[in-house]
């Protein structure tokens, strides 16, 4: 009886010890939970330190600011993300986007302290409903507007630390990029546009007098994107 009694107790303590970790890191399927199979095989296939292993960064200090602005993606401390990192996808974990610096840091689920990641590890992270991806050619991370086939387009956000009456606030930049089989260019507007098809322009004017609706002034990020659906599907690049 004693025998059986130190059996159950081990056993609830790995299945809550399991549980405890599951919670804390990201979601894993018990499908294949038994209760009366080989637990230890199916914690070291779920979890394991193997699959913890890369999470683990080194732990930094973040300055936050008291006027009211910060230097953060998101108008919170850290948000509920998913996380690609080295392969790896990691969902539900709490992400603290740095673009004074532009750094990713996750916060430990259970110090709750932030870790740097290393950078060149992140395959891409979700945010407030933006997704960031690394580009070959870019600088740091950059948001996904539009993946096609021949052309991509990317939005790149900054912020830059001013001070006014011993306080400091940031103000957020805004950058636009078009991927193409050349690489990344720069656009700022129409204008820009037309520049990386200098053989197209005849086309890329008709497209847009025929939508003089499109905004590029007030909604950028609308235009450009539908614009480059545009090159993609009729130009072909």
């Amino acid at each position: 009886m004693l025998t059986l009694l130190r059996k159950l107790f081990a056993f609830f303590s790995l299945f809550f010890f399991c549980l405890f970790i599951l919670n804390a890191q990201e979601k894993y399927s018990i499908e294949d939970f038994n209760l009366e199979g080989d637990i230890g095989t199916w914690y070291e296939t779920q979890v394991s330190t193997k699959s913890l292993y890369q999470v683990v960064g080194a732990y930094y200090s973040i300055s936050r600011s008291f006027s009211g602005s910060s230097p953060f993606f998101s108008s919170f401390y850290s948000v509920t993300s998913d996380l690609s990192y080295r392969g790896k996808l990691f969902k539900n974990v709490e992400l603290v986007y740095d673009l004074q610096q532009d750094l990713l840091y996750m916060i430990h689920p259970i110090q709750t302290i932030p870790l740097l990641l290393k950078q060149r590890d992140i395959n891409w992270f979700t945010m407030d409903g933006h997704h960031f991806v690394r580009v070959i050619g870019g600088k740091g991370f950059l948001e996904v507007l539009y993946k096609g086939q021949s052309l991509g387009l990317y939005k790149k956000f900054s912020k830059l630390d001013r001070t006014k009456d011993e306080d400091t606030f940031y103000l957020q930049r805004e950058e636009y990029f078009l991927l193409t089989s050349k690489g990344l260019t720069k656009i700022t507007n129409k204008k820009s546009f037309l520049k990386i098809f200098p053989d197209h322009k005849a086309e890329i004017r008709g497209f847009l007098k025929q939508n003089r609706q499109l905004d590029f002034k007030n909604n950028l990020d609308f235009s450009l994107l539908q614009l480059t659906k545009y090159c993609e599907t009729t130009i072909k690049p």
